[in-house]
C-alpha cells in the first residue's frame, strides 16, 4: 500500500507492506530494519520511535521522501505517519501533547489510556480499531488516509470525528488498602475498558466482574504494575484449585499483571474470589 502527500514540489510517500525485506535504503523505516549502505533512517524501537522521529523532525534532520513499515498497529506509528506526511503539524503547539499521550499509550497500553484525556483515549482506541489486521490493500489505504486526516484535524482544529459513546463507569463493591478495589463492569462494557476507568480513578489493583449470566461471571483481576504487591500467579493457582474442587475446569490464567477468569465465566461467588485475592 502506497499513500502519497504533496508538499511544495515534494511528494512524500508511505509504504505499508508486511513482506518488506530486512534491508532497506533511501527510506525512513519504522520497525526491525537495517541499512547496510547507510542511506535509510531507521527507527527500530516501537516504544520510542515516535518521540525519536518527532525530535529529529524538529531539529531539521534530513529525511528521505518515502516512509516504509510492515504494519501500523500502534497509535504512535500512526501519529508518526501523520507527521511524516504533514510536516506543518510538527511545529503546532498542540503537537507535543499529542506525541506525549501517544507515546504513553504505546508504552503502558491500558494504563496509558487511563492517564490521557478521556476523549483522546477514545480517539486512540477508535483509530486503532479502524486499522485491524487482514484489511485488503485498498481498504488499508483508504482507512489510513482517513485516520491521518482525523489526526490532522485534531491538531489543527481541536476537532474529533464522531466517536462511540463513552463507556459507563463500573460499580464499586468494595475498596481496600494500597489501591485495592472490587467492582462490576457496566452492561456491554468490556472488562478491559472498565479497568481503564478504574485506573483513571486511582485504583491500583483488584478485580472487576461482569454481570451474572446463568450463575457465571466473567472476571478480570489486575495490578497496575510489577511494583505492586499482588501475586496473581498464587491467586491463579488457588482459584484453579477451588474450581477443581467444584468439578469445574481450571481456567484461571495470568501473565503476572492480569488474571483472567475461566472462559464462559466462573461459578465462584464474588466473596469467594475476594477471599483469595486479599491473601495474595
Amino acid at each position: 500500500m502506497v499513500y502519497g502527500q504533496k508538499m511544495q514540489e515534494l511528494k512524500f510517500e508511505v509504504v505499508v507492506n508486511a513482506d518488506l525485506c530486512s534491508e532497506v535504503e533511501g527510506v525512513v523505516a519504522f520497525g526491525e530494519f537495517s541499512s547496510p549502505k547507510g542511506t535509510a533512517v531507521v527507527y527500530p524501537d516501537e516504544l520510542t520511535e515516535l518521540t525519536s522521529f518527532y525530535a529529529d523532525l524538529l531539529l531539521g534532520r534530513p529525511f528521505p521522501l518515502t516512509l516504509a513499515t510492515r504494519k501500523v498497529a500502534r497509535i504512535g506509528r500512526l501519529v508518526s505517519l501523520a507527521l511524516f506526511l504533514h510536516r506543518d503539524l510538527a511545529v503546532h503547539p498542540r503537537m507535543p501533547a499529542l506525541v506525549a499521550a501517544a507515546s504513553l499509550v504505546d508504552q503502558l497500553r491500558l494504563v496509558g489510556l487511563a492517564h490521557v484525556d478521556p476523549d483522546l483515549a477514545r480517539f486512540f482506541k477508535f483509530l486503532v480499531a479502524c486499522l485491524p489486521p487482514g484489511l485488503s490493500k485498498s481498504e488499508q489505504k483508504d482507512r489510513l488516509v482517513t485516520a491521518v486526516g482525523w489526526i490532522r484535524e485534531y491538531v489543527l482544529e481541536d476537532r474529533l470525528p464522531s466517536l462511540p459513546p463513552a463507556p459507563a463507569t463500573p460499580t464499586i463493591f468494595d475498596v481496600g488498602t494500597n489501591g485495592f478495589v472490587l467492582a462490576q463492569s457496566a452492561p456491554k462494557v468490556p472488562l478491559e475498558d472498565g479497568w481503564v476507568e478504574l485506573f483513571r480513578q486511582g485504583y491500583l489493583r483488584g478485580a472487576l466482574f461482569g454481570l451474572d449470566k446463568d450463575g457465571r461471571r466473567a472476571v478480570l483481576a489486575a495490578r497496575k504494575s510489577h511494583f505492586l504487591e499482588f501475586d496473581l500467579r498464587r491467586a491463579s493457582e488457588a482459584l484453579n484449585e477451588v474450581e477443581g474442587a467444584m468439578g469445574e475446569p481450571a481456567g484461571w490464567v495470568t501473565d503476572g499483571l492480569w488474571l483472567e477468569g475461566p472462559e464462559g465465566g466462573t461459578r465462584l461467588l464474588i466473596a469467594d474470589v475476594q477471599k483469595v485475592l486479599v491473601r495474595v
